[in-house]
């Protein structure tokens, strides 16, 4: 009698992992580094201000009077910016969360935490963005957060870009060259706020840039080293010193626009909470259930000069 072969069998279990890979990144670098702050309306504002340029002829008499000092005085800069209301949700039956699924416990569950992480990658992409802040246009245009490149070298959302008030150095640099910006174009950019005090500590830039900054490496076309009496071979860059002895370390950043690259210090960002990230369930009118994440939130440079941003050549 033949033996009983398995595929033939009815009532056989399936074979399902107990759980869910989702292939989907979930690092968001930019929103880990910087701090948090509160604003009690969607409109904040700050100020930023700077002492005035040196005076090589600051020499009194001994019997000097009080009125020959300067005692002139600029007006602070105003700044301004408004939180982006964001939101997503989930919406399932009562049935598909009843029932039993592989890889999870319910599937609201499952959702909520799927749209809890997309919400975060759209924060990500509002904060590395050239959107220029703006108030809400009722009907038709929602407010919206300036992002990194609309904060860095002007007063007016990325307009204009204009000089420190105390060197005039702009620290908003578009490449010399056709195309991407090159290492000469990164090491102008960390001269520049050098010059108008910055710290930078971080290079952010997209993966477009690897090849740029990979070859960091090399002199003359040749790699400056090579092996190092290993069998191993790196071509990550993951510092860079500029010829001033400032130090940036390199990270890369899906989120941020392509051939473009930042220059800061993570203590000169904050995301500023109007409302905080909050989970409202909706009242049932049917056999569902329905459940809205939303955040109110923008961004605010401490300072226009304290960051640099070096951008694509564009071609007239």
């Amino acid at each position: 009698m033949p033996a009983l072969n398995s595929y033939e069998l009815n009532g056989v279990k399936d074979s399902f992992a107990e759980w869910i890979s989702n292939i989907s990144p979930q690092d968001f670098p930019f929103q880990a580094m910087i701090g948090k702050t509160t604003a009690t309306q969607s409109k904040f504002e700050w100020q930023c201000d700077s002492d005035a340029p040196v005076d090589p002829n600051n020499a009194l008499m001994e019997s000097f009077e009080f009125a020959e000092l300067d005692d002139t005085f600029a007006e602070t800069i105003p700044m301004v910016g408004h939180t982006q209301k964001m939101g997503k949700a989930v919406k399932v039956t009562g049935d598909a969360d009843a029932q039993a699924a592989w890889g999870r416990g319910t599937e609201s569950d499952h959702q909520s935490h799927k749209k809890a992480s997309e919400l975060k990658r759209d924060i990500e992409n509002a904060f590395l963005s050239t959107t220029k802040t703006q108030a809400e246009v009722k009907p038709a245009t929602p407010r919206r957060l300036g992002g990194f490149a609309s904060q860095v070298s002007t007063i007016d959302g990325g307009t204009t870009r204009i000089g420190d008030p105390l060197t005039g150095t702009a620290t908003y640099i578009i490449a010399a060259a056709a195309g991407k910006p090159q290492m000469t174009d990164i090491f102008a950019g960390m001269a520049a706020l050098w010059t108008t005090g910055g710290k930078p500590e971080v290079l952010m830039c997209s993966e477009t840039m690897k090849d740029v900054i990979s070859d960091a490496q090399e002199a003359g076309g040749a790699r400056v080293r090579i092996f190092e009496n290993t069998a191993e071979l790196s071509v990550e860059v993951n510092t860079i010193t500029d010829a001033l002895g400032q130090t940036v370390r390199v990270v890369y950043n899906r989120h941020m626009p392509a051939d473009t690259v930042y220059l800061f210090n993570s203590k000169d960002w904050e995301a500023v909470m109007f409302r905080a990230p909050e989970t409202v369930p909706v009242a049932k009118t049917g056999d569902y259930k329905k459940v809205v994440f939303m955040v109110d939130i923008g961004l605010r440079h401490r300072n226009p000069w304290a960051s640099a941003v070096i951008a694509p050549f564009a071609a007239a």
